[in-house]
């Protein structure tokens, strides 16, 4: 991991939607844009800190760049709070493996790595906190980097006679069982 990436994942530190923009960023392209060399990477005023200026990411500093690439940079500045990314234009011409990592930053900038796992009780009558469900779409294993929401584990196969162990140590839901928990309204 270069200091550049490590600077801008301490920078983003604690906002989901900045820590999704930077980790897409660095993700991409194995980082290439996440260096000072382009406009966008900003040294801090803290020592080995970078900062994630989106009003630089603009068509005039992306018209070298290829149509994916352009795309994963404007959908990054918008998760890092520039001009909403059009969706409809820009989702149709990724590839697999950039889609791939545009989910895992939805899905992070969402705070879905941390939402709870709360559970109806019918026999007691209760809600009972479960822990915290893994990320709806974790980032992938192959990249450079360590996150907080990729599994621990590849996720295995699941038993006949119920859902695994999540290795976080939280049940895996089960989409059936989850549903007839539901409780009624």
């Amino acid at each position: 991991m270069s200091i550049t990436h490590a600077g801008l994942r301490s920078w983003a530190k604690g906002l989901y939607p900045l820590e999704a923009a930077v980790e897409l960023l660095v993700r991409t392209a194995d980082g290439r844009f996440a260096s000072p060399g382009y406009p966008w990477i900003q040294p801090c005023d803290q020592p080995g800190w970078w900062w994630l200026d989106h009003e630089a990411i603009t068509d005039d500093n992306l018209v070298a760049l290829s149509g994916g690439e352009q795309r994963i940079l404007r959908i990054v500045a918008s998760l890092a709070g520039g001009q909403p990314v059009n969706l409809y234009a820009d989702l149709p011409g990724l590839d697999r493996d950039l889609m791939g990592l545009v989910l895992a930053a939805m899905a992070h900038a969402n705070g879905s790595h941390e939402h709870a796992d709360i559970r109806i009780d019918h026999d007691r009558g209760v809600a009972v906190l479960g822990g915290r469900l893994p990320s709806l779409h974790p980032w992938p294993d192959n990249q450079q980097g360590d996150h907080d929401d990729r599994p621990a584990n590849p996720p295995r196969a699941r038993a006949a006679a119920g859902p695994a162990d999540h290795p976080r140590g939280t049940p895996d839901r089960d989409r059936a069982a989850a549903t007839r928990r539901s409780p009624a309204l």
